[in-house]
């Protein structure tokens, strides 16, 4: 799910505008690689694999986020084996989905700036 050198440097310049473009392919990696894991049978195989991918999502967006000196999201606290982890991912996938069009509106004059990440 990492996202590679030559798609970094396509990102937008200001720092906002590339945190969400850096989302949106950070979650289309995580929904790709969900799509994959779920194809297999064995339940406890896709419980493990889907905490894995979610919690490698959340750790490099948070990365990211803090690399940038951002203070909009919450770091989540993603304990794998953990009865709370699905409702502990969801919350923060709340408010990643909160702050990202933020950011759009916010910025709604660089629009220019994402098309090829916007779908």
């Amino acid at each position: 799910m990492s996202i590679d050198f030559d798609q970094y440097l396509e990102l937008p310049e200001d720092p906002e505008l590339r945190l969400v473009a850096y989302e949106r392919l950070a979650r289309q990696n995580l929904d790709e690689s969900i799509r994959v894991i779920n194809r297999n049978t064995d339940e406890r195989y896709v419980l493990y694999e889907t905490r894995e991918r979610q919690a490698y999502y959340a750790t490099k967006l948070m990365a990211f986020h803090d690399a940038h000196g951002f203070q909009m999201l919450t770091q989540p606290n993603l304990w794998r084996n953990s009865d709370r982890f699905e409702n502990d991912f969801s919350t923060f996938l709340d408010e990643v989905t909160y702050w990202m069009p933020q950011i759009e509106v916010r910025h709604a004059t660089g629009f220019d700036q994402l098309p090829q990440f916007f779908s």
